[in-house]
């Protein structure tokens, strides 16, 4: 059975290096195919340099992974996007020029907001460690369709690393909080509803995914500084967003852009789309 790749682009960056090692790990854990593709401004002469050092990193570090590339030129973003509609992920890096103007930058930030599919961040740099020996990813939880589709992901990618899922949700001063029989309410002046969280957030997920441990951390304060406090001890933080129908759309919303240009592990965005 054709499994369905991950994609992974990349340039002469750090950022780049980093995105292609993570993927590389990334497909082992979950045994999905790595496409690893490079998007030049024009065309490239053959065989690409950059695609060649990729294929061989791949053969020493991770030889179970079964790699194809793809040399293109043009859009870098039209490419990823079309790329991902049949793709499990797309993979990205984040260097220090993009994390200090505008989360992604263009490029990236249309990938992540048109993307068919998930989209993995991985900042330059080495791998976050696993500390005391034990995984934990961290869920980034909000009452929308959005926290929804991310929370199915986050067990997924915990269950594959044997590892645990800590679900992080904020509250601020002006909500307040309160206890009803097995739920935690948390009421906001803003919403016609109070926003529920219940004990077991999602209890049919939980029912699927019994051999993940899950814990949930309701923190008072802003959501940007809770979700950064929680990501520091983990080795991957999973966040909602709104998904856009327009490739061209570039706006992220402010919490997502703030984690992204902040996060001291990798993160993956997920859409409502991506259940």
């Amino acid at each position: 059975m054709t499994r369905t790749p991950v994609v992974v682009g990349v340039d002469e960056s750090d950022a780049a290096h980093s995105a292609l090692e993570w993927a590389l790990g990334e497909c082992e854990i979950r045994d999905h195919p790595l496409l690893v593709v490079h998007v030049a401004d024009q065309p490239m002469p053959s065989p690409d340099r950059l695609l060649v050092a990729a294929t061989t990193l791949a053969a020493d570090r991770h030889p179970r992974v079964r790699v194809t590339t793809r040399p293109e030129h043009g859009d870098a973003a039209g490419v990823l996007l079309t790329l991902s509609r049949e793709a499990v992920l797309v993979v990205l890096g984040l260097d220090d020029g993009h994390a200090a103007h505008g989360a992604l930058g263009p490029v990236g930030d249309r990938v992540v907001l048109g993307a068919s599919c998930p989209v993995a961040i991985i900042p330059a740099g080495p791998p976050s460690p696993e500390p005391g020996g034990r995984t934990l990813v961290v869920l980034g939880l909000d009452r929308q369709a959005t926290g929804r589709a991310a929370l199915l992901f986050a067990l997924e990618e915990a269950r594959c690393r044997h590892g645990a899922l800590a679900c992080v949700r904020a509250w601020g001063e002006a909500e307040t909080l309160s206890a009803e029989g097995r739920h935690l309410i948390v009421r906001s002046p803003d919403q016609d509803r109070p926003d529920e969280l219940l004990l077991g957030e999602l209890s049919e997920l939980r029912r699927r995914f019994r051999d993940v441990p899950v814990e949930q951390r309701l923190v008072p304060g802003a959501a940007v500084d809770a979700l950064l406090e929680a990501a520091s001890e983990a080795q991957l933080l999973v966040l909602g967003s709104g998904h856009s129908e327009h490739e061209w759309s570039s706006h992220l919303g402010p919490i997502p852009a703030d984690v992204i240009r902040r996060s001291p592990c990798p993160l993956i965005i997920v859409g409502p789309a991506h259940t």
